[in-house]
């Protein structure tokens, strides 16, 4: 897995939109130019979508204010190390490059990048030992920008964070990056998840957003809790590591304009019923 960060430079003062599907043209016409089969089978291709934006920072509208020559960062995690690796190679060595966003050039000024290798990403989110021995684990989820589920085999929206919604779609990323270490089908997991994993809180609203001229998304924004009861189970960590896959992958449509984003915060119960922070190793 790639997280690549750019620094780029605002040549005029002005107001946008949500950021995230311009900066997914941008990103992708980037790629193009320097892999133009790649380019067009992340825009166009059919398999599961393996990056993701993070966009601008925005207020409570989704909009950003930018300012005559300042700079501003956003990010695309690339979630495939090795299809993915050519094209970090020639990105970092970019010079003089610019991106396009909503009519305006902006200067690259900088493109820093992390690698982290998957399986033992998997590893720290779900390597705490404790995990095994609590009684009880506490997901805690953020949806920092509208979030869109949908119905199986629909195209209609689901606007309920459901962990039978959110957990197998992860899974079905995860199966794309980690390979071998997919150790149930999406159908059995989806039915692990129906009775293991319950929301036990949830503060959430609906909010629309433009991503681009022809498509105004309504998601689902705020804070979601899923209690598991029996952590020690294989499945019940397998999920834990998805939640934490999702700061990366983003989650339900649109996630790679931007949509889905998520912070996510795990707890266990200590067998006292105080719940710890269970940190990534």
């Amino acid at each position: 897995m790639y997280q690549l960060e750019f620094t780029v430079s605002s040549l005029h003062s002005r107001e946008i939109r949500f950021s995230g599907g311009a900066l997914r043209a941008a990103f992708l016409g980037l790629v193009s130019d320097i892999a133009p089969a790649l380019g067009k089978d992340m825009h166009d291709g059919n398999d599961i979508r393996t990056y993701a934006i993070d966009p601008f920072r925005f207020n409570s509208d989704f909009h950003t204010s930018l300012d005559v020559d300042e700079d501003y960062k956003f990010g695309v995690n690339l979630l495939h190390k090795t299809r993915y690796k050519p094209l970090v190679r020639e990105m970092i060595g970019l010079e003089n490059s610019e991106i396009e966003v909503f009519g305006k050039r902006m200067p690259v000024l900088q493109i820093d990048f992390k690698m982290h290798h998957p399986l033992q990403m998997m590893h720290n989110w779900t390597g705490d030992n404790r995990i095994k021995n609590a009684p009880k684990a506490l997901i805690t989820m953020r949806f920092r920008t509208p979030t869109q589920l949908a119905h199986l085999g629909s195209e209609a929206l689901y606007l309920y964070p459901d962990p039978e919604k959110i957990f197998p779609s992860l899974l079905k990323i995860w199966a794309e990056v980690g390979g071998k270490a997919i150790p149930v089908s999406t159908g059995e997991y989806r039915d692990w998840v129906r009775t293991q994993v319950y929301t036990s809180r949830h503060r959430i609203q609906t909010y629309p957003v433009k991503i681009s001229s022809t498509i105004l998304a309504i998601g689902f924004i705020g804070r979601v809790d899923y209690t598991i009861d029996n952590p020690a189970d294989p499945l019940a960590r397998l999920t834990i590591g998805l939640a934490q896959l999702a700061e990366l992958s983003n989650i339900g449509k649109h996630r790679t304009a931007g949509l889905g984003k998520v912070n996510t915060t795990v707890k266990i119960d200590d067998g006292n019923g105080n719940m710890i922070r269970c940190k990534p190793n």
